[in-house]
């Protein structure tokens, strides 16, 4: 009849319960760009199809498809998170590789994404005289919650630990989440239990789940499943 998910989040206070209506958490999609050029040795970058610098274009060339590409009122990220090449300081390598994420929550926008990449990439590499290798993949779609099983733990929240404890963002997130492909198929929702202001982010080494906030999260979905079951 509906499903129903929590994560711990940091930045709120403990045991306090997080969620918004309709779109929560955004699509992540992931791509790999690998430049092929010509090596040789640093002082002699004329002998070479330098892929660091193809790759450098590359990166400032991706950034106007947010910019320039994009509808403004459409939530889009494009983030290039990993540059790899070479392995000495003076030796131009032959390969640099290219990786990163773009997450969304229009699914027409999304679609037209890795077309606007490639077509960044293939002008600077024909530019250049580099070859390249693009594979994007798709992972995660958006988490979209529905309205009334939002509704129904928002009131669960408000009865069982009262209006400070609630809190309803003015934005989703832009993290990607694989519970949506819950949601896609069934009735639900996904909320977030505060683990405390001060604590470490999520995807940080120093990250540490704040045990006293369980309780809280515990009695919500217990709660929450009962209510359904009821109605």
């Amino acid at each position: 009849d509906a499903c129903y998910a929590i994560h711990g989040w940091p930045g709120y206070r403990a045991g306090s319960i997080i969620g918004r209506p309709g779109p929560a958490m955004a699509a992540a999609e992931f791509f790999r760009i690998t430049i092929r050029g010509k090596g040789a040795h640093g002082a002699r970058p004329y002998d070479s199809v330098d892929p660091v610098v193809a790759g450098a274009r590359v990166v400032l060339g991706l950034q106007t498809i947010v910019s320039r590409m994009a509808d403004p009122f459409s939530p889009l990220v494009l983030s290039v998170c990993r540059f790899s090449s070479g392995s000495n300081g003076n030796v131009i390598p032959e390969t640099a590789v290219l990786e990163g994420t773009v997450r969304y929550f229009d699914a027409a926008m999304g679609a037209k994404v890795p077309a606007k990449i490639e077509a960044v990439v293939k002008g600077v590499c024909d530019s250049v005289g580099a070859g390249y290798e693009f594979v994007y993949e798709k992972p995660y779609i958006p988490l979209i919650n529905d309205r009334s099983c939002f509704e129904a733990g928002r009131a669960v929240a408000l009865e069982l630990f009262g209006e400070a404890m609630w809190i309803e963002p003015e934005h989703p997130s832009m993290g990607g989440e694989d519970f949506a492909y819950f949601l896609q198929d069934y009735p639900g929702a996904m909320f977030n239990l505060g683990l405390g202001e001060d604590r470490c982010s999520l995807h940080n080494p120093g990250f540490d789940f704040n045990d006293e906030a369980i309780g809280n999260g515990i009695l919500f979905l217990v709660a929450l499943a009962l209510r359904t079951l009821e109605a």
